[in-house]
């Protein structure tokens, strides 16, 4: 990859930083205790806002390394297919989440999904609570797995899509 899109993604990855850190102090009261009604909303939106800003960590890196996502963003099921593509290297770049990363993932996706489509009244605290506990975990992690991605991606001289530097 080059530097321009390595620049793009460390942006990403650090207005990422500023929402988890924007959202410590929620995170930090809601350790032990449940939330109030406005509580309860800005912990789905700290959550929405989470996933969104890995999706599109994962999308810039996808792209960047040459897969296409044109035309296959139609409906929801794009969201888990560009997740399967970051657990799967490709000849073009080497895996970007550990399998157990993806697994969980997958609950923040289900979630976001959940967000998006119920009525707030139909979201339970009990459901999500964990979500919200292991944010800061999940997001520690997955900076590791995106240095040691990029590791991988010098060693290897990938730079590009097509395979040159």
């Amino acid at each position: 990859m080059l530097r321009e899109e390595w620049a793009v993604i460390d942006e990403e990855v650090e207005r990422l930083r500023a929402h988890v850190l924007a959202g410590k102090p929620l995170l930090d009261s809601l350790r032990d205790r449940e939330p109030n009604h406005i509580e309860m909303m800005a912990s789905c939106t700290m959550l929405h806002g989470f996933y969104n800003g890995i999706e599109k960590i994962c999308r810039s890196v996808s792209e960047f390394t040459g897969e296409t996502w044109a035309g296959q963003k139609a409906g929801e099921a794009w969201h888990k297919r560009l997740l399967d593509s970051m657990m799967q290297g490709n000849s073009f770049r080497p895996a970007l989440l550990s399998e157990p990363l993806y697994e969980t993932l997958l609950e923040y996706l289900r979630f976001r999904h959940l967000f998006r489509h119920a009525y707030f009244q139909e979201l339970s605290w009990h459901r999500m609570a964990h979500l919200l506990k292991n944010l800061e975990k999940i997001f520690d992690q997955f900076l590791s797995e995106v240095s040691t991605f990029k590791d991988k991606m010098e060693t290897a001289g990938l730079e590009k899509g097509d395979g040159t530097k």
